[in-house]
């Protein structure tokens, strides 16, 4: 009797971690920020994702490239 038991919970242990599992995954897809547009005017604050990676303007900027323009003194962080 005992061996059912311990089935039962592998069996619901196993399909515990495939919903932890797709959960996850769609959380990590709905966090990239909305694509960079080179025509695009971003304030500060203003967010875009480039080559999937999330920046956000320090201040007002248009057509400057978040992945050449990031860093300390630059507009994308």
């Amino acid at each position: 009797m005992r061996r059912p038991a311990v089935l039962a919970l592998a069996a619901v242990l196993a399909a515990g971690a495939t919903t932890v599992y797709l959960a996850s995954s769609a959380s990590a897809a709905a966090a990239c920020y909305p694509t960079w547009s080179s025509s695009a005017v971003y304030v500060g604050g203003g967010q875009a994702s480039y080559q999937g990676v999330n920046y956000q303007a320090k201040w007002w900027t248009q057509n400057e490239n978040p992945a050449t323009h990031s860093g300390q003194w630059d507009v994308w962080a």
